[in-house]
């Protein structure tokens, strides 16, 4: 390698310059990235993503701990789908496979916005075609029943027929899902139109409080997003924080944040924790780029939590294991990717471990042995494990989620980071080919 020509990205201020490109190669951790242009890299305790594209080589940063990287990316196996590829035209056997496996698909139904969020990755990076409402019902057609369905954008209220979209997912035995900047949601009778059609979840952009929004956007939208809360509560619908991390503008934020979803658990069911990306328009230098490792030190180190740093990665092996024993049967639980999801409980106004992390070492050891009594029996005493696995294989809206909160973390993926591990979500865009035929196309969460 010491011979290859590393050249940054252009758009990517975390990639490396040619001067600082030494380093260990570790890629033999995943035997089967052996033959492909893809390399890992642990450089100071910190590990990079090198990766070949249109014959020239780029190296971007992944994660900021490498300790972090080799216990928990390990869990990982390869991905099921036709090709290492991030984004990719699918083939039939990756429409059967997420019709038989996915419990998740994020459908780009618009290339339009309502805002310009300076956080926002995807108007300076995603180039989808609009989705007409034959599109949706093929997609609805090839992804089976079941499945959450989440419509995103740029920002999908925008379309006048998101009602519609949205009964047509209701009517198909699917689950209606909406990510969305939450403006319009502000209308109390059009929050109230759109669960009339079938919405059940919302993921809407919440990236801090008042002195955020004053630095970043504008009060006004503070406000809004404020409201748009209020109808989510007043509408029951079930509604998860999308919370972009930046350095030195919100991080301080997340010990608000938290006592906030304690309160409003009753509606608010989730947080998905998203670094700032690199690849958008707020542009950031290296060493102000959070990892999976900075934010789950951050939930660990806030008081109004009780949760340690190994419980992350306990319940991350769980979500494998159970895996591996529920696949035999065709069903799934979420796991791999680069998505992390923990479910944590709510008790005496502090968020805890929704199992206790000596119980969960038992059972994990009980799946990994095959002694299924033994992880009956943990089961059958820990009544919130047996509420997470049956709210998790899609018995979701049976009110088994009650004080229950989960955390999630997500690295915005492209060409540059993404890693090919097996995943269950797929986001679904439709783009112009080089002969300006549309195609839909995959690309891996």
């Amino acid at each position: 390698m010491q011979d290859q020509k590393i050249i940054p990205l252009k758009e990517s201020p975390i990639s490396f310059k040619t001067d600082r490109i030494s380093g260990s190669d570790i890629t033999h951790i995943f035997s089967w990235l052996k033959k492909t242009e893809i390399k890992i890299i642990e450089n100071k305790n910190k590990i990079f993503i090198r990766k070949k594209i249109d014959g020239i080589w780029y190296e971007t940063l992944f994660e900021n701990s490498h300790h972090f990287f080799k216990k928990m990316m390990l869990t990982r196996k390869k991905t099921a789908f036709s090709t290492f590829s991030r984004a990719f035209e699918p083939k039939e056997s990756d429409w059967k496979f997420i019709k038989t496996y996915s419990n998740m698909i994020y459908v780009m139904t618009t290339n339009k916005c309502n805002a310009q969020c300076k956080v926002c990755f995807a108007q300076d990076t995603l180039k989808p075609e609009e989705m007409n409402m034959d599109d949706i019902k093929y997609i609805i057609s090839k992804a089976g029943k079941n499945k959450k369905i989440m419509f995103f954008g740029l920002e999908p209220t925008v379309r006048n027929d998101l009602p519609e979209m949205i009964k047509l997912v209701k009517d198909s035995g699917n689950i209606p899902t909406l990510f969305t900047n939450g403006l319009k949601l502000a209308d109390s009778e059009y929050t109230k139109r759109l669960k009339t059609a079938g919405l059940k979840e919302v993921f809407l952009s919440f990236n801090g409080f008042q002195h955020t929004y004053q630095k970043l956007e504008s009060e006004n939208s503070y406000n809004l997003k404020t409201k748009a809360l209020q109808n989510l509560k007043n509408n029951k619908l079930f509604t998860f924080l999308a919370f972009v991390l930046m350095d030195n503008i919100n991080e301080n934020e997340i010990e608000k944040m938290i006592p906030f979803l304690i309160t409003n658990n009753d509606f608010i069911k989730g947080l998905f924790l998203v670094p700032l990306s690199p690849f958008g328009r707020l542009e950031i230098p290296q060493k102000r780029y959070f990892t999976y490792s900075d934010i789950i030190k951050k939930i660990v180190e806030s008081k109004n939590t009780t949760c340690k740093e190994g419980y992350f990665f306990e319940f991350e092996k769980l979500k494998i294991n159970l895996h591996k024993f529920l696949i035999k049967f065709r069903k799934n639980i979420s796991t791999g990717s680069q998505i992390i999801t923990v479910p944590f409980k709510i008790e005496d106004k502090l968020i805890k471990e929704v199992i206790d992390l000596k119980t969960l070492k038992k059972i994990n050891s009980a799946l990994e042995n095959g002694n299924i009594w033994n992880l009956l029996k943990y089961t059958y005493f820990t009544m919130d494990f047996l509420r997470f696995f049956l709210n998790s294989t899609k018995f979701y809206y049976k009110n088994l989620d009650k004080n229950l909160i989960y955390i999630s973390l997500y690295q915005i993926t492209t060409d540059l980071n993404y890693l090919p591990f097996w995943t269950h979500s797929i986001g679904i865009i439709k783009q112009k080919d080089n002969m300006n035929q549309n195609k839909f196309i995959f690309n891996c969460i």
